[in-house]
């Protein structure tokens, strides 16, 4: 197969979204900057007994574990207000791609910070706590 250019994207209009339930009408948040993915990995369990070969460790997969994620927004005052009340509100919360793409999983709000310098814009920090499993859904 011969190569034919990238497929790459960029992330202008992509989304971060919650809602009560899965699914429920999402809201999105305002003026984001910056996504992050939601983060998965699986826990690894030490499985070596007498008669591991060479002497080397032997290893199964355990569980997944979801870790947090982050996303960085302008500074609004109207969402400043939205922030402070979804703090540690379990919601659904759906991230949407440009391409159709989603991740879709239950969290909770688990910090809220920002940033204000005298000649730069004041920007808003948050992180999302992944309670439960992350579905991705291939756009279309």
């Amino acid at each position: 197969m011969s190569y034919t250019g990238t497929g790459a994207i960029i992330g202008a209009g992509s989304s971060l979204a919650y809602s009560a339930t899965s699914g429920g009408s999402y809201s999105a948040l305002s003026e984001l900057i910056k996504i992050g993915f939601p983060k998965s990995s699986v826990a690894k369990i030490k499985a070596t007994n007498m008669q591991s070969l060479n002497l080397t460790s032997e290893y199964i997969a355990g569980f997944k574990d979801t870790a947090e994620l982050s996303f960085e927004a302008n500074y609004l005052k109207a969402d400043m207000t939205t922030y402070q009340t979804q703090l540690r509100v379990q919601q659904w919360w759906k991230i949407t791609l440009p391409d159709g793409s989603t991740f879709t999983f239950p969290g909770f709000l688990a910090e809220i910070d920002g940033d204000t310098e005298a000649e730069a814009k004041i920007t808003v920090k948050g992180k999302l706590q992944v309670t439960g499993a992350i579905t991705w859904v291939a756009g279309t």
